[in-house]
């Protein structure tokens, strides 16, 4: 900071803190003392500064051939390597002059990024080093192709070749995310394509000024970026040109990302080069803030004919049909991937990616709007002869109805609860309608409390159905998270169901498996189990123990005997689960990959012995890939399994992985689920762990604060997730030397543990380990002995994963 700005700067941040401000002046003066001549003697007489490498000089091993790249700060040369091996390659070095602390750590961030990534789209780290002078250089793969949108015109891909190479670029853009780093230069220079054994392979180059968000990194890079544009100014995000740096997250390649799919499909990018390089500095940062591009479709449409031709043949399709192809789905994609708020773009790359899949697939993208019309077309395009062949069958269909009514009333008879309900949801559906609306925005809370006052008087001479509705309230109710209002729908579907189908019914059972389920998330797990118990005694009397209403009623004990932690008989119940549904189902049914998660996750919390972690790990892996490939990224049990796979990487001490999947669950969860769902909050409280794992502190902290009170609100101060979220902030708050506010929320915690669970329950002595770790570090050896005695012989307990329920 200049020296005229820190009076002013200490006088903000250390307020009456005069101790703290003295120990700032004084490091300060040292500094300044320190800084004139420190190991910088004058250059002796007669010797002249080094002179610029240049073709034909050799650095370590290699020979440089020629300069192939020049920015500000750095040179690329292609090189020879000749021993062990003979390649070519590109060596990075920096400029003379220019080796200052800040450019130094840019420069060996750059090499630290390039070292921890292995993608077959990113150009590879081969070497580093330092040459004679003291200058960093790195040695990587030499790429000998041509930036991505000057390959795409030469070769005159079409769309579709176009979508096939970009979707690569998001690979590559993933999997740097996925290993903690944000690249934050995304554009057509730094995306060189080449022909590899006749395939069309895109290589990802210069993280030059990637954003680090593991701790290996986060350091080099954090102070390269204050007060300073960082970026292209074509391609930077709106958070980008903001300059503080606070906001830029994976959201940042999102848009850059989409500002190059803009480039590829339209010919032109979304905002004026030619504008931004005439404007001021204040211009460039505003225009990139505001300024709202038009559609790729509306952009390309608006070419002068020369223009238009040029775009034509380079995708060699007319102009008019390019536009058809752009309208839809890929105008839809495009503008959201660049949306100016980053909580409406895409949440991840690989969000973005499968929006851009399903396009392809003729499947319903998320960024489209979800009407009758949109999807009933997509539909038929992607199974036309099924369609047809449908069409067909109406036909038959009708005419059998014709000459044979009696079958047709039958059939009427049997179907009318079905209709009843139908007809009941249409009606509350159309809640939604903007006509009904009258501009106001809806909620799905808005349409259940709408719906739960019309069923009080509908339908009163048709029991059966009202159970139905009362249970899909419920349900629904229960899924966003509004457990309270969930609960009388649940228990008025149970005793329909019990007075018209009788208690042995499977309609019944599954009913009160149900209603325990509800009951285990409002915190009441003993009346939970009680009610779970009975439900699968009586379906393994009437059903049978392998029937499908006794595994759905397994799974469900298993968990709320997990929630009570009696983990040798939860383990029981989901092994015998994970059986009876692999033979019912599949393997990749949803309901095996649930009980396949809730026995991962339960020897995930018994991980004191090494082997259950070692046969959770292929459980829960197996599982995600699984809901990856046939469910996408934003599914809610997607991104449940994501979170469960992360707290087994955090059991393991591989925290930066766990932060990474984390982050990407989380944000994907506030979107989906919204930010105060249960899930959502649960799983914040883990990204939180990982941060402060990963020595991000301050924003670990920030996030249980706010979660804390969200928590106890939402779900009352006894529910087992308030008392983790208190316990997960007192322990950060001992770590961190704030021990007066670190003991009174250990003592909320304690107390409220003894209220939930019992004071005989193993989670009081896991609660009470809050004290012994605190009073270790404040040091009171009393205190600490005291606490000690109350845990010795209990049970330890792990609990970061979420088993899942059906």
């Amino acid at each position: 900071m200049p020296p005229e700005q820190r009076a002013r700067f200490l006088d903000e941040q250390c307020a009456d803190d005069r101790a703290r401000r003295a120990q700032v002046e004084d490091l300060l003066r040292h500094y300044e003392a320190a800084a004139d001549g420190f190991l910088q003697p004058p250059p002796a007489p007669g010797i002249t500064a080094p002179a610029e490498p240049g073709p034909g000089a050799t650095i370590g091993r290699y020979t440089l051939l020629e300069t192939i790249g020049e920015g500000g700060t750095g040179i690329v040369f292609l090189a020879e390597q000749k021993e062990p091996v003979h390649r070519r390659l590109a060596l990075k070095i920096i400029k003379l002059g220019m080796d200052t602390k800040q450019v130094i750590a840019r420069f060996e961030a750059e090499w630290q990024t390039l070292a921890i990534l292995n993608h077959p789209c990113i150009a590879k780290l081969f070497d580093a080093g330092f040459t004679q002078d003291g200058r960093p250089f790195f040695v990587m793969e030499y790429v000998p192709g041509s930036r991505i949108t000057d390959f795409s015109d030469r070769h005159e891909l079409t769309i579709e070749q176009r979508l096939d190479v970009f979707l690569q670029v998001c690979d590559a853009i993933q999997h740097a995310h996925q290993h903690g780093v944000i690249h934050r230069d995304i554009k057509p220079s730094n995306v060189l394509v080449s022909e590899e054994d006749g395939k069309t392979v895109p290589k990802l180059i210069d993280f030059g000024i990637a954003k680090a968000i593991g701790p290996q990194l986060a350091e080099r890079t954090f102070f390269t970026e204050q007060g300073q544009l960082i970026g292209t100014p074509e391609y930077m995000s709106p958070e980008q040109a903001e300059l503080s740096g606070r906001h830029v997250d994976t959201r940042t390649d999102v848009y850059a990302l989409g500002v190059l799919l803009y480039e590829l499909l339209a010919g032109v990018a979304p905002i004026d080069p030619e504008t931004l390089r005439s404007a001021s500095f204040d211009q460039i940062c505003r225009t990139i803030r505001e300024e709202e591009p038009h559609r790729p479709s509306t952009r390309l449409s608006s070419l002068d004919d020369a223009a238009g031709a040029v775009a034509s043949a380079r995708r060699r399709a007319a102009r008019s049909a390019i536009v058809r192809t752009l309208r839809g789905d890929l105008d839809w994609i495009t503008m959201k991937a660049i949306e100016k708020d980053p909580a409406r773009r895409y949440q991840s790359v690989s969000s973005l990616a499968n929006d851009i899949r399903r396009h392809l697939a003729h499947e319903p993208v998320t960024a489209g709007p979800p009407t009758a019309f949109y999807r009933i077309g997509k539909f038929a395009r992607r199974h036309r002869p099924l369609v047809i062949g449908a069409a067909v069958v109406l036909l038959v269909l009708v005419a059998g109805i014709v000459t044979t009514g009696w079958q047709a009333h039958r059939a009427a008879e049997e179907a009318v609860t079905s209709r009843q309900v139908s007809a009941f949801i249409r009606d509350m559906l159309s809640s939604i309608d903007p006509a009904r609306a009258r501009g106001e925005a809806v909620t799905v809370r808005d349409v259940l409390d709408d719906a739960s006052r019309r069923l009080r008087n509908s339908l009163p001479d048709r029991p059966r159905v009202r159970a139905e509705l009362h249970g899909t309230i419920g349900n629904t109710y229960h899924a966003i998270g509004a457990y309270e209002a969930a609960e009388p729908h649940m228990r008025a579907a149970l005793d329909l169901y019990r007075a018209e189908l009788g208690a042995d019914h499977a309609d019944t059972l599954s009913s009160q498996g149900n209603l325990a389920l509800l009951l285990k998330d409002r915190g009441r797990l003993r009346e939970a189990e009680s009610v779970a118990r009975n439900a699968l005694g009586t379906a393994e009397r009437k059903h049978g123990a392998d029937s499908a209403t006794a595994a759905q009623l397994t799974t469900n004990l298993g968990v709320i005997v997990h929630a009570l932690k009696r983990l040798d008989e939860a383990e029981q119940l989901y092994r015998r689960a994970l059986e009876q549904n692999t033979k019912l189902y599949g393997e990749e049914d949803r309901r095996t990959l649930i009980a396949m998660t809730n026995l991962g996750t339960l020897l995930m919390d018994k991980g004191d012995d090494p082997s259950c972690l070692d046969e959770a790990e292929p459980l829960l892996t197996r599982c995600l890939e699984i809901r990856r490939r046939t469910l996408g990224n934003d599914h809610p049990d997607t991104l449940l399994s994501m979170q469960n796979l992360a707290a087994l990487l955090s059991n393991q001490q591989r925290a930066q992985e766990a932060e990474a999947l984390l982050r990407e669950a989380v944000a994907a969860a506030e979107r989906v689920l919204g930010p105060t769902h249960p899930m959502t909050m649960r799983w914040s409280k883990n990204l939180a762990v990982a941060l402060y794992m990963n020595g991000k502190v301050v924003e670990a902290e920030s996030i249980l604060r706010g979660l804390l009170g969200s928590v106890c609100r939402e779900l009352g101060e006894h529910h087992p997730d308030t008392l983790t979220a208190l316990g997960t902030l007192a322990a950060l708050l001992t770590a961190t030397q704030q021990y007066e506010e670190a003991e009174q929320l250990a003592r909320q915690c304690y107390d409220g543990t003894i209220a939930a669970y019992g004071r005989d329950h193993a989670e009081v002595a896991h609660a009470a380990t809050l004290f012994v770790d605190l009073y270790a570090a404040w040091d009171k050896p009393e205190l600490e002995a005291q606490w000690r005695t109350r845990i010795e012989g209990a049970p330890s307990t792990v609990t970061t994963a979420d088993p899942e329920d059906e």
